[in-house]
């Protein structure tokens, strides 16, 4: 009996309460960035990481500024800006251009520890000045990692990048070709993979490395971070996009080792794995080496698990498809729209484009909150979610979300039997 007690005790237990949103809290946060920025000395990019930064409150919209801005909207409180985002802008971890400036934005409350807080800030303050250093946004999509045989050969890599991340000399040369096998194996078979994987990398896997290298403590501890996310990708549920939070810092800190001074080269266009592969210099190993290694890295094990966990997704893919793609849909253009979402909740869903378990869409027409997840469409056109069979055009909300859509907008039966759309209204003849 003690142990159930013991569980049931836990459950019931009031998780804590976030710290209170107000201009100390904030100011406290902005100090770290000015610290965060002054540690660097502008030493890891050529220039400094400090510059324009938001906390938002994503159920309110309520925000707190290090400088002015929103159009001189933001009042002053203290040392910082208080005010509100504008109603057509989505919040999410990310940076944002407002009044023609680019800013970090940053969800409230921060991670509770100091270290994860500086990661998170180090990451989102590097997103902020990465097209200025040759770096912009590229995101496309990588099915190939979330696929079976190109889960399993990223998994292998995984773990080969572990031991180099162990090992010193010709021991972590031998793990780093290992792993540079094992994903020239997977571009292989997927032919492209190379360029789309490389420009997430070049995104996120550069971002989450600065955040890494931003949060303090030793070298040792910084590896620690890169070999736990290279452990927890092994168990993620979906890694089209995630992957690369851990295999970019992963080759980021070796080639910190292997071959300094190569984040200039990345204004060549290559990823860090192209760059860890000039660095080896060395003929990647055949087939045959690479069944030697698989058996070395337990690939027997991971083949069984990944076997099982195929035959669960294509189960989950059939839900997927029949809930956000076959089924009634209210579908919303994407022109001119932005989105933020959890990384750990997307899945490739083939022609029919991209599954995001929780994403937030913000528009012309006003902003969709789907926490229930939503489906974009190949070609990034048109965004999808479900309705019931009782939707009309006067509703705002379905299973999973809601619309606050904007005036001159409206909802409209599609030319498609149970689907709805959103479009502009008709200006009248006059």
């Amino acid at each position: 009996m003690t142990p159930v007690l013991v569980v049931l005790a836990l459950i019931v237990q009031a998780p804590p309460s976030p710290p209170p949103f107000d201009s100390a809290g904030a100011h406290q946060v902005f100090d770290l960035v000015k610290r965060i920025a002054a540690a660097d000395r502008g030493r890891l990019w050529g220039r400094s990481l400090d510059g324009p930064v938001l906390l938002v409150d994503p159920a309110t919209k309520r925000v707190f500024a290090n400088q002015p801005g929103f159009r001189a909207r933001w009042s002053p409180m203290g040392e910082v800006f208080s005010g509100r985002l504008p109603d057509e802008q989505g919040s999410a971890n990310t940076a944002v251009t407002l009044d023609g400036e680019r800013w970090t934005m940053v969800m409230w409350p921060l991670p509770d520890d100091l270290l994860s807080r500086r990661q998170l800030l180090g990451h989102e303050l590097w997103h902020r000045i990465q097209d200025s250093i040759g770096l912009p946004v590229r995101d496309p999509p990588n099915p190939q990692v979330d696929d079976e045989p190109g889960r399993i050969l990223l998994r292998l890599e995984s773990r080969a990048l572990v031991k180099a991340l162990a090992s010193k000399g010709a021991d972590r040369s031998t793990a780093l070709v290992i792993a540079l096998s094992f994903r020239d194996e997977r571009h292989h078979r997927y032919p492209g993979s190379d360029s789309t994987e490389a420009l997430i990398e070049r995104h996120e896997g550069l971002a989450e490395y600065t955040g890494i290298r931003m949060a303090g403590g030793s070298v040792a501890d910084q590896r620690k971070i890169v070999t736990k996310a290279l452990t927890d990708l092994e168990s993620a549920e979906h890694l089209t996009r995630s992957f690369a939070y851990a295999t970019g810092p992963a080759y980021g800190f070796l080639l910190d080792e292997v071959r300094p001074g190569w984040r200039l080269e990345l204004r060549q266009g290559l990823g860090p794995a192209a760059l860890a592969r000039r660095a080896v210099g060395v003929t990647l190993f055949d087939i045959r080496r690479l069944a030697l290694e698989e058996g070395r890295l337990g690939g027997p094990m991971i083949r069984v698990e990944e076997a099982r966990r195929s035959e669960l997704r294509a189960v989950r893919r059939r839900g997927l498809v029949g809930r956000f793609a076959t089924g009634r849909l209210l579908v919303l253009p994407l022109a001119s729209s932005s989105i933020s979402f959890d990384p750990n909740q997307v899945e490739g869903l083939d022609s029919l484009g991209t599954h995001y378990g929780r994403m937030e869409l913000s528009g012309e027409w006003g902003v969709l909150d789907a926490p229930g997840g939503g489906r974009i469409g190949a070609g990034w056109r048109e965004a999808f979610v479900p309705v019931p069979p009782d939707f009309g055009a006067g509703r705002r909300s379905g299973p999973g979300w809601t619309l606050d859509l904007r005036a001159g907008w409206r909802i409209v039966a599609d030319s498609v039997a149970g689907r709805w759309r959103v479009e502009k209204e008709a200006k009248p003849v006059p």
